[in-house]
């Protein structure tokens, strides 16, 4: 299950002043194998690492990932906000898999469509089984927090979009890439569209390495996110020949490493597979085609922990031809720490 991130700041006009952070592994027990959350093993967890940072415990924004969060865009008539209410319930009686009493339900309104004789409001339909939501409420009122809101990842990217990009009409894809997972949410100019969960995250061309060509996981890792080189008896390995018929087989992004030997300097290429993520990027920007009649995706924003990778936006600009960046206010700093935070605060900033 994806780690837990903390943020502290200050919430003003001008958006978030981030002040600092921690992200916590979820140890083993923290969820079970059906994703539900163990509050007694957390609550420790999460106070301590609140006390470590020195919050002050005034407000709590939480946002919630979860494959059983349900989202939808629709248009519906433009209504009074009672209206509306009722509408939004009967829609969601239609896209539950089960008892509507069980989710908790609400709704955004992204804009308002106009025509030469009609007006509409285009909302994004949110649907969360409660046991979700009353585990983490649970969760932060014992660890004496007072709780300002609750949210859905969807939701927190696209208020952390509209801050970053918030000029922006293009359609855009945001993919937050983490260890477990990768999550795709779509938007068409500024509405919300689509969004799909893969398990390909940084983890799955992680184990790959790993696996096939014994690269030690914090030798790896640190390649990839800190900019250190391998080490050389791992750089030996790669260049044994039972490996290095596999190895240039594959599709790899940019990336360079040299070899010492014998007084003789060889220089050869490593470079990273990332085709798993950028295949179900691929089918997500398929999906977006085949749903909107031919439109294209304009920009890909990428956000995660797993999105510094080496070479990896590099190589999804290269195989998709779409403009690839990474979403991040360009006005703030600490930017590379926000973009691994970009739910948690997204959260904040609704």
């Amino acid at each position: 299950f994806a780690n837990s991130k903390i943020v502290i700041g200050n919430k003003n006009k001008e958006g978030f002043e981030l002040l600092d952070y921690r992200i916590l592994k979820n140890s083993e027990g923290v969820y079970d194998f059906e994703g539900r959350l163990n509050v007694n093993e957390a609550v420790t967890q999460l106070s301590t690492a609140v006390n470590d940072l020195g919050a002050v415990r005034k407000k709590c924004y939480l946002t919630i990932s979860s494959p059983k969060s349900i989202v939808r865009n629709r248009i519906f008539p433009f209504v009074n906000k009672k209206d509306l209410d009722a509408m939004v319930k009967i829609e969601a009686e239609q896209i539950l898999p089960y008892d509507v009493d069980s989710f908790y339900i609400d709704y955004r309104v992204l804009g308002i469509e106009e025509t030469a004789a009609d007006k509409s409001l285009n909302v994004m339909v949110v649907a969360v089984p409660k046991e979700l939501i009353d585990e983490a409420v649970d969760l932060v009122e014992r660890c004496k927090m007072k709780l300002e809101c609750v949210n859905v990842l969807v939701d927190s990217i696209y208020s952390f979009k509209e801050f970053c990009e918030s000029s922006t009409e293009e359609n855009v894809l945001v993919a937050d890439i983490g260890y477990n997972y990768l999550r795709m949410i779509a938007f068409r100019d500024k509405a919300y569209f689509a969004n799909i969960n893969s398990e390909n995250g940084v983890k799955s061309f992680g184990d790959f390495y790993k696996e096939q060509y014994g690269i030690p996981e914090e030798a790896l890792y640190d390649y990839m996110f800190r900019g250190a080189d391998l080490p050389s008896d791992v750089k030996k390995h790669l260049k044994e020949e039972d490996h290095q018929k596999d190895f240039a087989s594959l599709s790899f992004s940019n990336g360079t490493f040299e070899i010492n030997d014998e007084d003789e300097e060889i220089e050869d290429e490593f470079k990273l597979n990332y085709t798993p993520i950028i295949e179900e990027i691929h089918k997500m920007l398929g999906y977006y085609r085949s749903r909107k009649y031919g439109s294209q995706v304009d920009k890909i924003l990428l956000c995660g922990g797993g999105a510094s990778a080496k070479g990896l936006k590099e190589a999804i600009a290269n195989d998709t031809s779409i403009q690839t960046a990474f979403m991040m206010c360009q006005h703030k700093e600490n930017n590379m720490d926000t973009l691994l935070l970009t739910a948690a605060i997204g959260g904040i900033l609704r």
